[in-house]
C-alpha cells in the first residue's frame, strides 16, 4: 500500500498511525470532549476507505490523510501556538500570493493559473481569503485591521483566475466581512462606505477577465440554447446530468470512483441524449461536489460527510469559533455548487489542516494547562 502513496501523504498517515492511539490513550477527557469531532473525521474515513477497498480492491490515499485533523486539532488545543508566528505566516504568505497573482495577470491580462488550473488557484485564494476573514473575526486588538487589508487583495486576486465559482465564494465572504463591520462602533456606515469603495476601485483595475468571463458564458449559453454541449458549460450540463443517473442507478452506495463501471452504466444514457463519453474519461469529478458524492458513494457517503462538517460546526461553537469556521466550511460548500473542492488533493488538503487552526484561533492566548498539571501528578 505505501508503494502507491506520495511521501507527504505517507508521512501523514504513518504520524498518524503512531499519533492518534497515544493520544487517545492519554488524553481520554479530552478526547470525550471533542467526542462528535472525532466519530465524525473517523466514520468519514473509515466508510470511504471501506468502500473503495471492496469496490476497487485498494486502500486510497485521499481519505486516510483526514486523520491528521484530528491529531492537527489535538495538538493546537492541549498545547497551544505562537500567535505572531500564525499572523505574521498569513499576512506574508496572502501579500505573496496576491503579488505573484497581480505579476501573473498585469502583462497578458488572461486567466491566472502559476502553474494550477485557474479554477484550482482559485479555490486555494478563496481559502486564503476565509482564513484572513477569519483572523480578523477572532483578533480583537487593532492589528485585526491588517487582516482587512490582506482579505482584499487575495479575493481581488482569486477574480483574477477568472472562475465563475470564486467569485460566488467571494460575494459570500465579502458580505461576512461588510456585516461585521457595520455591527463594529469603531468602524461605521462611512468605513464600511471607505472599504468597500477602495475594494470596487482595485477590482476596476482587474475588468479584463472578468468582462471575457462574461462574454463567454453569453456565448456559452446561447450554444446550449441551440443544443449545442461542447463547451464548458456544456460539459458540466453533461457531468452533473450523468452523476445524478448515476445516483439514482446506484442510490444507497453508489458507483464508486471507477471510470469503466461508470461508463458502462451510463453508456445507455450517453447513447439516447447524444453525450461525450470524454466528459468521463477526462475529468476525475462531476463538476458538483454534492452530487460528484451521490454519484460515487451514494447517500452513505454524502451522509458520512455531512456528518463531517455538523461535527466540525459543533467543535466550532464548544470553542466560540463558529461563525469563522463557517467562513472556511463555505468556501467549499459554495464551492461545490459548480465544482468539486474534495476532488482535488490541493484545496482538500488545505481543508485538513486550515479548519483545525481555525477551531482553536480563540485558544491562542493560553496553553492548556491539563498536560502540565499531569507531569506534576
Amino acid at each position: 500500500m505505501f508503494d502507491t502513496l506520495k511521501p507527504i501523504v505517507n508521512l501523514i498517515y504513518l504520524i498518524c498511525l503512531v499519533g492518534l492511539p497515544l493520544l487517545i490513550t492519554r488524553h481520554r477527557d479530552f478526547v470525550s470532549r471533542h467526542k462528535v469531532l472525532f466519530i465524525s473525521v473517523a466514520v468519514f474515513v473509515l466508510y470511504h476507505e471501506v468502500h473503495l477497498y471492496l469496490v476497487m480492491g485498494e486502500l486510497s490515499k485521499d481519505y486516510l490523510k483526514h486523520l491528521a485533523l484530528l491529531l492537527y486539532f489535538s495538538s493546537l488545543s492541549l498545547y497551544g501556538f505562537c500567535r505572531i508566528t500564525l499572523y505574521v505566516s498569513v499576512l506574508m504568505g496572502s501579500l505573496l500570493a496576491a503579488g505573484m497573482a497581480g505579476v501573473a495577470y498585469f502583462p497578458a491580462g488572461g486567466r491566472v493559473g502559476l502553474g494550477f488550473n485557474p479554477n484550482v488557484l482559485g479555490l486555494i485564494l478563496a481559502v486564503l481569503s476565509a482564513l484572513n476573514l477569519a483572523c480578523f473575526l477572532q483578533e480583537e486588538s487593532r492589528l485585526r485591521y491588517a487582516f482587512i487589508l490582506t482579505f482584499l487583495a487575495v479575493a481581488l486576486a482569486a477574480l483574477t483566475t477568472g472562475s465563475r465559482n470564486v467569485w460566488l465564494i467571494e460575494l459570500f465572504l465579502v458580505a461576512i466581512l461588510v456585516i461585521r463591520l457595520l455591527r463594529m462602533s469603531t468602524i461605521g456606515i462611512k468605513g464600511v462606505a471607505t472599504l468597500m469603495g477602495v475594494g470596487v476601485l482595485a477590482a476596476l483595475v482587474t475588468p479584463g477577465v472578468a468582462g471575457k468571463r462574461m462574454d463567454s458564458t453569453l456565448k456559452e449559453i446561447q450554444q446550449i440554447t441551440q443544443g449545442k454541449l461542447n463547451t464548458s458549460l456544456g460539459y458540466r450540463i453533461q457531468m452533473i446530468d450523468m452523476g445524478m443517473e448515476l445516483f439514482q442507478l446506484r442510490p444507497v452506495f453508489g458507483a464508486g470512483k471507477d471510470k469503466s463501471v461508470q461508463l458502462e452504466l451510463l453508456q445507455p444514457m450517453i447513447d439516447d441524449k447524444g453525450y461525450t463519453r470524454r466528459a468521463i474519461k477526462n475529468f476525475d469529478h462531476f463538476h458538483n461536489g454534492f452530487i460528484d458524492e451521490l454519484a460515487k458513494f451514494g447517500l452513505m457517503g454524502f451522509g458520512s460527510l455531512a456528518f463531517l462538517f455538523l461535527g466540525i460546526m459543533r467543535t466550532a461553537f464548544q470553542l466560540r469559533t463558529a461563525l469563522a469556521t463557517g467562513c472556511l466550511l463555505g468556501v467549499y460548500l459554495i464551492g461545490a455548487v459548480g465544482d468539486s473542492p474534495l476532488s482535488n488533493s490541493r484545496p482538500e488538503i488545505l481543508l485538513v489542516f486550515l479548519v483545525p487552526l481555525v477551531l482553536c484561533l480563540q485558544k491562542y492566548r493560553v496553553l492548556s494547562a491539563e498536560p502540565f498539571r499531569r507531569r506534576q501528578e
